[in-house]
């Protein structure tokens, strides 16, 4: 992967990183989600004009992203209603990439070399332990663990068809565009039947913040679906998980979780699996 492409992903990252945090310092976590996902739809609706329209092939990608990306953030607001950032994003994101890079072989018929996949497991290894925490496998503390590692798998299944689709497109931005147009309209529908009232409260409490967090959103997905077009899928989605230490940071900062010796035993495990990535490379 490029230097360029490196730097894309990890500014994707970072913006990751902001959109969870304000996310988790916002009040009802699937409404915060559908305003966010309809913000994410405006820019992709005015895209919509000047793309050409998907074909078959990408219409069949762009309903399966749609099924795991509307799956992926029930489960997501779920998981932060039970359990802290700095618990459930580091296992979510940590799972992702790890299930990415054991189905990606079969999936693309690619094999990573050496190196990445030491990468990868460094970087997971790195992850899991930010969100380890003692007694965490008790009965009554089981339900943010398993809503974690549910999002995970959701996480990597999104990014596999979302890799596949927009190979598949015409041209990138068709996939960018109808992927944030059908996930917004969507979540718009589910959240008019399903929360009416409740919905319209909270936008007008809360549209401000979520207009910068559906922003982030947008631009942090759109950098990723453009890497992913030519970008090797198991080390792009590694990589980009680096989010969960700028998260641990910003937990820290500005919600009063803990960043301890641990956490930085993990950041030390993700900086070591980035920089044999990109070493390893030169070898």
């Amino acid at each position: 992967m490029t230097l360029e492409l490196t730097l894309l992903v990890l500014l994707s990252a970072i913006l990751h990183a902001g959109w969870n945090t304000l996310l988790k310092k916002g009040g009802d976590r699937f409404l915060s989600l559908v305003s966010m996902a309809v913000v994410h739809m405006v820019p992709c609706l005015l895209m919509i004009p000047f793309v050409p329209l998907p074909d078959a092939a990408t219409a069949q990608w762009l309903a399966m992203s749609l099924v795991f990306n509307v799956a992926y953030q029930i489960f997501l607001s779920w998981a932060y209603k039970h359990g802290d950032l700095s618990q459930v994003y580091p296992i979510a994101r940590g799972s992702g990439p790890l299930w990415v890079a054991l189905t990606a072989p079969l999936f693309y018929g690619t094999v990573m070399p050496w190196y990445a996949q030491g990468a990868v497991a460094l970087i997971c290894t790195g992850l899991f332990t930010l969100g380890i925490r003692r007694g965490m496998l008790k009965p009554e503390n089981l339900r943010p663990l398993l809503l974690a590692l549910a999002t995970g798998m959701l996480i990597a299944s999104y990014l596999m068809t979302d890799a596949a689709g927009v190979r598949a497109a015409p041209v990138v931005w068709t996939f960018i565009a109808w992927q944030g147009f059908t996930l917004g309209s969507t979540m718009m529908v589910v959240a008019i039947c399903v929360h009416k009232r409740g919905w319209q409260k909270y936008v007008r409490q809360n549209w401000r913040r979520d207009v910068v967090r559906g922003l982030m959103g947008f631009v942090s997905y759109g950098i990723i679906l453009y890497v992913l077009r030519s970008g090797p899928v198991a080390e792009v989605v590694a990589l980009r998980e680096t989010s969960v230490i700028f998260a641990a940071v910003l937990g820290w900062l500005f919600l009063g979780e803990g960043f301890g010796k641990r956490r930085i035993a993990g950041a030390i495990f993700v900086a070591s699996g980035v920089l044999l990535l990109k070493l390893g490379a030169l070898l």
